[in-house]
Formats: structure tokens, C-alpha cells, sequence
């Protein structure tokens, strides 16, 4: 129910029209002494439902017409604000879950390029660990040959200084030249 109407049906009830002039006539009835609601003279009731009659276009004319007009213009300024903010806040709703899903969008990206650059480091360090390995196990080798070659020369240089050492002592033991 809109205000006008609310309005219309509050105004056209009249009881508070009655509940006043009751209360405006009761303080003059009781200062002559006497409380008369209704007068002795219908001329008088006349008179004033007759100028009451009149008042009422005039009174909605000039009083009950433009607050009703102002009632109803704030009530569209209110509707229209409502529909505004109703549409803002879809407005936002709808921002927001962009950027909820540009966020989610963007640390997807961020762990999927974190992971590529986690791989590609564990790949290198597989990759630099096993040359490392391989060219220890090189160094090893050639080490381990240059070994074997000292140690056979050494046997050899042995060999035949243990030949000539053992030559000269027998030479000294048997006191003479050995072939």
C-alpha cells in the first residue's frame, strides 16, 4: 500500500476531525456553564457543515494535494535510489568476482611457473651432480691408470735394481763375480 494511500485513508476517516471539535468546544461550553454538543438551532450546524463542504476542495487543493504530491516524489527519489544501489551492488558483486577469479587465475599461474622453476632446478641439479659424478669417476680412472703405470714402472726399476742389488750381494758374500 503506498503512502497516498495510507495517507487518503487516515484523512478520510474523520474521527479526528470530531475528537477535535469536541475537544475545541468543551473549554468555551464549560466557561458559560453548560456543554452542548449539538445546538439548539440547526442553522448553526448548517452554516458549518455548508462552509465545511466547502473547505475540503480547497484544503486538498492547497494542503492535502501538494504534501501528497511531495510524498510520492520522495518515494520515487527512494525507489530509484534503491534500484540504484540494488544495481551498484550487483555492480560490485560482479567486480568482485572477477577479481576473485583473476586472483585465483593469477596464483594458478604463479604456482604452475613455481613448480616448472622447482623442476627445471632439480632437472639442472641432477644434470650438474651427474657430470660432477662422471667426471670424478673420470679423474678416478685416469688417477687409477697414471697409478697402475707409476706402480709398474716402479716394479720394473724394481725388478732389475733388485737384480743388480742381489748381484752385488752375492758378488760380496761368495767373494767373486757372478755372471
Amino acid at each position: 500500500m503506498t503512502t497516498r494511500r495510507r495517507f487518503v485513508r487516515r484523512a478520510g476517516s474523520g474521527a479526528w476531525l470530531a475528537g477535535a471539535a469536541t475537544a475545541l468546544a468543551a473549554p468555551a461550553a464549560h466557561a458559560a456553564g453548560q456543554l452542548k454538543l449539538i445546538p439548539d438551532d440547526w442553522n448553526v450546524v448548517i452554516v458549518l457543515v455548508v462552509g465545511f463542504a466547502l473547505l475540503i476542495p480547497v484544503v486538498n487543493a492547497l494542503i492535502v494535494q501538494p504534501v501528497l504530491k511531495v510524498v510520492d516524489e520522495r518515494e520515487d527519489k527512494i525507489a530509484g535510489a534503491r534500484r540504484r544501489a540494488e544495481k551498484l551492488e550487483r555492480d560490485a558483486d560482479a567486480v568482485l568476482a572477477r577479481y576473485e577469479e583473476a586472483v585465483r587465475e593469477t596464483r594458478e599461474a604463479c604456482d604452475r611457473d613455481r613448480r616448472a622453476h622447482l623442476d627445471a632446478a632439480r632437472a639442472q641439479q641432477t644434470e650438474i651432480a651427474s657430470e660432477a659424478r662422471s667426471e670424478a669417476e673420470r679423474e678416478i680412472a685416469q688417477s687409477r691408470r697414471e697409478l697402475d703405470a707409476s706402480l709398474a714402472d716402479a716394479r720394473a726399476s724394481l725388478r732389475g735394481a733388485a737384480e743388480q742389488l742381489a748381484r752385488q750381494a752375492a758378488e760380496r758374500i761368495l767373494g767373486r763375480t757372478v755372471a
